[in-house]
């Protein structure tokens, strides 16, 4: 069986358990920077992506969101996935925060004015109106016009002071918008195939719209399938199933001392770093 080979912990065959897993879908894109090619709305509603039906975007779903809630990330931008969440019908692909909307976010942006009605003193002297007559009356009538406006001021204060409330909190939401990031929905009508759950096709689906680092690009097919390492083994151990390395650099980061070891592997160069002795990732590249 043809079996492509990709970097990080994972080697892609065909429609293997590998390639369905979900966990090291996230451990392939999560902390990584890609380019976007389309102007993203700032919003958790990202964009939808269909690639089994043409055109894959839903385009009208998309001005609307861009119309409604602006932009997040702009054509061009350089932003970090930090989420990939695979659910039954859809795979979010979660750039810079996921998007506004999310739990915890704030959502409403008006503000009561706490509107008051009349008093029961204007209530009483109401009354008293009815029953009075000549100067009386006209005192009582003075009264009322006095509590009216002076309730009319204050309620005028506060529709001022709640309108200005309300307009810092749109426009605090709307600059969180802008910072909270978008995300794909790449969506699929009868359920996520095992295809989609893998780097290579994740990438393909979101190809026209993302722009991923040389490193995160789907590598090219090898014959056969290559070993598989996991986090954890030691030097020795990776030594056993690869032979002896034909290079190795080392490098200090912080207190860790990183190894970096180089094995010719079937025609394949296979790069694999070590943190103290121990596998901390590899890459499997064609020459």
């Amino acid at each position: 069986m043809m079996c492509a080979r990709i970097s990080m912990v994972v080697i892609l065959c065909g429609g293997s358990l590998a390639a369905q897993d979900p966990g090291r879908l996230r451990e392939w894109f999560e902390g990584k920077k890609v380019t976007v090619k389309i102007d993203m709305p700032a919003t958790k509603d990202g964009i939808d992506i269909y690639p089994e039906r043409s055109p894959p975007l839903d385009f009208r779903g998309y001005q609307s969101r861009i119309k409604n809630y602006g932009v997040a990330v702009h054509q061009g931008d350089s932003i970090l996935i930090t989420k990939v969440l695979v659910k039954e019908k859809l795979i979010e692909f979660q750039l810079g925060g996921g998007g506004y909307g999310t739990v915890g976010d704030e959502s409403g942006t008006s503000v009561s004015s706490g509107y008051t009605g009349p008093s029961k003193r204007e209530k009483d002297l109401e009354s008293q109106i009815r029953n009075a007559s000549g100067d009386q009356k006209r005192s009582l009538e003075r009264d009322l016009d006095s509590l009216r406006r002076d309730r009319e001021r204050a309620n005028t204060y506060n529709r001022a002071q709640a309108a200005q409330v309300s307009e810092m909190a749109r426009a605090r939401i709307e600059q969180k918008r802008k910072e909270g990031g978008s995300r794909f929905n790449v969506r699929f009508d009868q359920g996520v195939p095992a295809s989609a759950v893998s780097p290579e096709g994740l990438m393909a689906a979101l190809a026209e719209w993302v722009e991923f680092s040389p490193d995160r690009q789907s590598p090219p097919t090898a014959s056969g399938s290559l070993p598989m390492l996991r986090k954890g083994m030691s030097r020795a151990e990776v030594d056993a199933i690869l032979g002896p390395p034909i290079d190795v650099t080392e490098r200090n980061e912080g207190t860790i001392r990183v190894a970096t070891a180089v094995y010719d592997v079937s025609g394949v160069t296979g790069k694999v770093d070590f943190a103290n002795g121990v596998l901390l990732k590899f890459l499997y590249q064609s020459r």
